[in-house]
């Protein structure tokens, strides 16, 4: 029901089927005189996300929906229903569609293409809780500004380090991942790298043998042309290091033959939108995610 966004069997059964907290109980169907005519996927947390010995948190996620265009005009509102009641029964207070990280398939509702799912949901009880952008750029007419090229040999001279990711990194790497960032996106790295060892995906800024920032291109359940996550240790930031790595994460998929880059989950008004904004990404979708507390 989502042609938009069309997707293979194997992305499919990476982002459900094997996924640790996958539960069939949670993956719910409606027919209609014997026909399938929609469905709702709602998933829990059954375990900590990589490790972290957070507890679980009382949170569900609806990371999959659709109802057919003939379908009867009850249906939405019986598989909204069937999926509170399944989130109650196993303890939950709050449903959110549907950003289900690290696993979801967009982060929310496209705000252009899919109102009516949108509407679905709010006469379900829903409100919009935020609102978040997905940017590209195309990368035949990109290059490195110059006046960058002359930031990066500033910060060259300060003693700052920009390359891919090297075996001598690894454990800096991971090291900076596990203290500053989150489950979610060392998850993803890591599945980045199991599914294909080819460190340059992963650019980073480096100062006296630690690894300071940090970003990712390729998504290991598709396309190359997908960048992110993207960060910079706060107490580095203001320094143009980010825009450094931005540039240089650019030019590493330019030299592969990429045309376009795309990241999937921004905001519009912090300090990341105006590096991505300088850079010459655009916002090319915009995506709400709805919560319910039950």
């Amino acid at each position: 029901t989502r042609q938009r966004d069309p997707i293979t069997s194997r992305f499919f059964k990476r982002k459900i089927f094997l996924d640790v907290c996958f539960d069939p109980e949670g993956y719910l169907l409606a027919e209609s005189d014997g026909t399938l005519c929609g469905y709702v996927y709602v998933v829990r947390r059954l375990r900590s996300l990589d490790n972290d010995n957070a507890p679980l948190p009382t949170d569900g996620w609806i990371n999959g929906y659709g109802v057919l265009p003939n379908a009867p005009a009850e249906t939405s509102g019986l598989l909204l229903d069937a999926a509170v009641a399944f989130a109650r029964k196993h303890g939950l207070k709050k449903l959110s569609a549907t950003p289900y990280s690290p696993f979801y398939f967009t982060q929310g509702f496209d705000t252009k293409h899919e109102t009516l799912y949108i509407q679905q949901f709010l006469a379900a009880g829903y409100t919009i809780r935020d609102e978040s952008y997905a940017r590209d750029i195309n990368l035949l007419e990109y290059t490195v500004p110059e006046s960058l090229k002359e930031a990066r040999r500033k910060a060259e001279a300060d003693g700052f380090g920009f390359s891919g990711l090297s075996n001598e990194l690894l454990i800096p790497f991971w090291d900076y991942m596990n203290r500053y960032q989150g489950a979610g996106w060392r998850i993803r790295i890591r599945e980045l790298l199991y599914d294909n060892d080819d460190l340059d995906r992963v650019r980073v800024v480096t100062y006296q043998g630690e690894v300071i920032g940090f970003c990712v291109f390729h998504d290991p359940d598709g396309s190359p042309e997908r960048f992110g996550p993207f960060g910079v240790r706060e107490d580095f930031r203001g320094r143009k290091l980010g825009q450094i790595l931005l540039a240089d994460c650019l030019y590493e998929m330019k030299k592969r033959g990429l045309h376009n880059v795309w990241m999937q989950w921004t905001e519009n008004d912090n300090t990341a939108a105006a590096v991505y904004n300088k850079a010459g990404f655009y916002v090319s979708r915009s995506h709400v995610i709805l919560d319910k507390l039950i």
